[in-house]
């Protein structure tokens, strides 16, 4: 194999080795709506989303009979698909309506530092691929 051609695959393994998740080990545990975007609906502002280590997410909403679960796999940077969804929409809180595979979502998450607080908080934004927003803030304990 000529010079050129290993130097090109090592260059391009290196930069596909290097391409890992903005989120990895900041994402796993509950976050509680805060704020939607427009379109969604307002009694999701009360809900939890709990992302486990697992790939799994669950959707708590006051008053539901049951927690909707759906899967995750985080990309590169701030990317994550999301799938496996219940198959009722109304299961999901309004969420990602009409997808029936999966979809892509922006997840950022921040660090927020608060006066008079011994830890920091977390703050994240989900952004579908709609463009419709929630905003989370981290659940301790």
């Amino acid at each position: 194999m000529p010079f050129a051609v290993r130097a090109l695959v090592l260059l391009v393994a290196l930069a596909v080795a290097g391409c890992g998740s903005n989120n990895k080990d900041k994402i796993e545990g509950r976050w509680k709506v805060v704020s939607v975007g427009d379109g969604l609906p307002s009694d999701l502002r009360d809900a939890n989303l709990v992302f486990g280590g697992d790939g799994l997410i669950g959707l708590e909403r006051p008053g539901a009979a049951k927690m909707a679960v759906w899967r995750y796999k985080l990309l590169g940077g701030d990317a994550a698909d999301f799938y496996d969804f219940p198959p009722d929409a109304d299961e999901r809180g309004g969420l990602f309506a009409g997808v029936r595979g999966a979809t892509r979502v922006t997840i950022r998450i921040e660090k927020t530092a608060t006066a008079g607080e011994k830890y920091e908080g977390r703050t994240m934004t989900l952004t579908g691929a709609d463009g419709r927003e929630l905003k989370l803030t981290r659940v301790r304990g």
